[in-house]
């Protein structure tokens, strides 16, 4: 149980969070999930509960939505984030809008939907295990 990794999904679809638990227990039992249908539950919780996550994965559209804040929000917790990878989960075909997002909010990872186990299995390797939010700036 010592190397349980916790992740916490930011998605607002009931399809997509009944995937995500379900390719979840597939890929792994040493797996901690918890779904949050907006950032401010899910900030909310890592506050209350102490919990540092290893993994978020948060669902946006484009053009940006309020759960873009949660980058924000997540650089001001004074909790240890260098122990937290971001990946934003999104159906951005565009490059134009994949580089807006990466650009203009500095989180690690894409990943675009649908989540499949091979997806899963490129984040929670043991060899992504220590990326780190990346400075976000505010303007």
């Amino acid at each position: 149980m010592g190397n349980r990794k916790t992740v916490y999904l930011i998605e607002n679809n009931a399809i997509d969070i009944f995937i995500t638990e379900r390719l979840l227990e597939k890929f792994s039992d040493r797996v901690k999930l918890f779904t949050f249908s907006n950032s401010s539950d899910a900030l909310n919780h890592i506050t209350i509960n102490k919990i540092i996550p290893h993994y978020i994965l948060i669902s946006i559209g484009y053009p940006a939505c309020n759960d873009l804040d949660f980058l924000h929000q997540f650089k001001k917790l004074k909790i240890e984030k260098e122990k937290t990878s971001i990946y934003v989960l999104s159906t951005l075909v565009l490059a134009s809008d994949i580089k807006k997002v990466t650009r203009d909010h500095k989180q690690i990872g894409y990943i675009e939907k649908p989540l499949t186990v091979e997806k899963l299995s490129s984040i929670l390797s043991e060899e992504h295990s220590n990326v780190v939010l990346m400075e976000y700036k505010t303007e």
